[in-house]
């Protein structure tokens, strides 16, 4: 986890990895639940997104210094928590920007018109030829 030592990037030491190893281990059912009763329109596959999304989060922060793991572990489940709130209300605001819309209506209006049977165009083929040949067709008078 973040061995690398590219632009930008720093890399995190084997106790860091396995304290976050650790907190992933004994929050992560917990934080999917709490994401789960969180959800607008719950759906498990969505809070287990969500919840994946607060631990990336949480990595960015340790790798940035910006939060301590050796403090309790009361206090990480709180940040958590805050940080699974930030994200469902940014999960759910997206959501609700996107309104369904009712395309039945326009591919109604965009058919087609029914097209003629074979016999009705041979029909009217003849009937054109006989009109320019002067031959009376099949009814239809020159």
């Amino acid at each position: 986890m973040y061995e690398g030592t590219a632009a930008g990037q720093t890399s995190i030491n084997r106790t860091t990895d396995e304290l976050l190893s650790g907190i992933f281990a004994t929050h992560s059912d917990r934080l999917t639940r709490f994401v789960f009763t969180r959800l607008d329109r719950p759906d498990w596959a969505t809070a287990e997104d969500i919840s994946q999304q607060v631990f990336l989060r949480l990595v960015d922060f340790v790798v940035q210094d910006l939060v301590d793991l050796d403090r309790s572990d009361d206090f990480v489940g709180q940040q958590l928590d805050l940080l699974a709130r930030q994200e469902v209300a940014h999960h759910d605001r997206h959501v609700s920007t996107e309104t369904p819309v009712d395309t039945s209506d326009w591919f109604e209006e965009a058919r087609l018109p029914e097209s003629a049977s074979a016999e009705e165009t041979a029909l009217a083929n003849i009937t054109v030829i006989a009109m320019l040949s002067g031959v009376p067709a099949l009814g239809v008078a020159a």
